[in-house]
Formats: structure tokens, sequence, C-alpha cells
């Protein structure tokens, strides 16, 4: 694995993909200055944020894999985390704390993460302040990154975790302007909603909300 770490750089996930490898590579920082989400979203970078791209063989089902990327840094932080639907981390106190963006070449997936690892007054956070003063950026990516390699999920499996740890399962959601009750993801990851209690609907992209 090739880790290269920097204090400062525009953007991990542009970087990795600039360079396009094909082996185990990772990128992080200690700052980020022009971090994204989806659909182009300005990911805010702040102290108490760790940012960090890396490459990810595809799995048999390509469009697992934010869901099984999401499961295991949960996994990596003892399930302290709640995952949404179709790439966010929540804390346990419902306080979005995370992302996760894929780009896709070919067989090979950059990844890239944002963890809101102190708290802070707009989002929620995964350390607390004591364990926080402890970290090395730098190694908890790569620690986190490892980890992810070496647990690698497949199939049913991502389904059942991610379930498991979803924060609105059951709930009531909107995803774009459609409402209905999460009742699970299909055999792609795609969001299933019951609409108007006897119809069920497939999303496979699209921006859920709900209320905490």
């Amino acid at each position: 694995m090739k880790h290269e770490h920097f204090q400062e750089i525009n953007s991990t996930q542009d970087y990795l993909l600039e360079r396009n490898p094909r082996d185990e590579y990772l990128v992080s920082c200690d700052t980020q200055t022009d971090g994204r989400g989806r659909y182009g979203r300005k990911w805010e970078n702040t102290e108490g944020s760790l940012c960090f791209s890396f490459t990810l063989r595809a799995g048999a089902v390509m469009t697992h894999a934010p869901l099984e990327v999401a499961v295991l840094i949960n996994q990596y932080f003892e399930n302290r985390l709640r995952v949404k639907w179709p790439n966010d981390l929540f804390d346990k106190s419902l306080k979005k704390c995370g992302g996760i963006l894929i780009d896709t070449k070919g067989s090979t997936l950059t990844v890239g993460v944002g963890l809101n690892l102190s708290a802070s007054s707009d989002y929620g956070h995964i350390l607390e302040e004591a364990e926080f003063k402890n970290i090395e950026k730098k190694h908890l990516a790569g620690k986190i990154y490892q980890y992810i390699l070496d647990n690698r999920l497949h199939g049913d499996k991502v389904i059942e975790l991610w379930e498991r740890y979803c924060i609105h399962m059951n709930q009531e959601v909107t995803i774009d302007e459609t409402k209905g009750n999460f009742i699970g993801l299909g055999p792609e990851g795609e969001a299933m909603l019951n609409v108007q209690g006897d119809h069920t609907k497939s999303f496979f992209t699209g921006s859920l909300s709900f209320k905490a």
C-alpha cells in the first residue's frame, strides 16, 4: 500500500484521480481546502475533520461500494455511527458526521471520505475530546484504510449490515419529492420505499431526507 500525506491539499480525491493508480493507494491530509461531495457540493473542512481518498477494487455489485465502506468505517469505530442512504454517516445524537464519495474508472474505485472527528457547533462527531487530542490524522487514515482492505464485505452481507445500522429504517422519508416508508435496500443497494401503503418504489439515485 502506498500512502501520501499532505499538511494541506486542494482535494485528496482530485489528486488521486489525476494519478489513476491501479494498486492500493491512500492520500490523506491535515487540511483540505477544496473538498467536494455528491453533486459537486462543497465539503466543509474543520480542524477536527479527517479527509482522505483511496483506491478500492470493485466488488461483484459495484453499487454496493458506498454502503460497504460506510459499514466498515462504522465497524472500525466500534459501531458508534449510523448510516443514511446512500452515503452519509451520522453519530448517535443524529447529527451528520461524515460522507463518502465514489468515482469509478473501470474496475477500480476512487473512494473519498470526510469524517468529523471532534465536536463542532454545526456537525456531529465521532470521537470524544480526550480521544481526539491523541489522534495523528495520517496514522488514523492508514489504519482505517487497512481495516477496509482486510475486512471486505460481499453480497447479502453488505445489505444485512447496512440495514442494521440504518438511521431511518422503517421511518417516513423523502427521496427527492417522493414520500414513503423506508423498508430497506434492494439487491443492488437501491432504496426501497413503501408508497401510499401498497406500492413499493425503488430509487437508485437521489437525495434522502428524514425527520431526526
